[in-house]
């Protein structure tokens, strides 16, 4: 059986880091969900993943979502703008 901790703490390869424009001119690194994934499943078989609530407000969505792996439960919130149709402004 795998080191299940050193799956999970061991860092991403390079190649699997990205970044993006943040606010503020900030270049802001993160890595791609499929690679998480991979990651968890490699460790983890059983860990969960679950979207305890969302709000669409004017430009942006709010999600409280939570994640489960073993006894451990992380809960954290996250927003991001709403995309909108270039034709009709209607949210996408």
């Amino acid at each position: 059986m795998p080191d299940d901790n050193n799956n999970l703490t061991r860092p991403f390869r390079a190649d699997q880091i990205r970044t993006r424009a943040g606010r503020s001119g900030q270049q802001l690194a993160y890595v791609e969900v499929a690679d998480v994934i991979e990651r968890l499943n490699s460790a983890l078989p059983s860990w969960s993943f679950e979207v305890v609530s969302h709000q669409v407000l004017d430009d942006e969505v709010v999600v409280h979502a939570r994640l489960r792996a073993g006894d451990v439960v992380k809960e954290d919130f996250g927003a991001h703008e709403v995309t909108k149709s270039r034709q009709d402004g209607t949210t996408v």
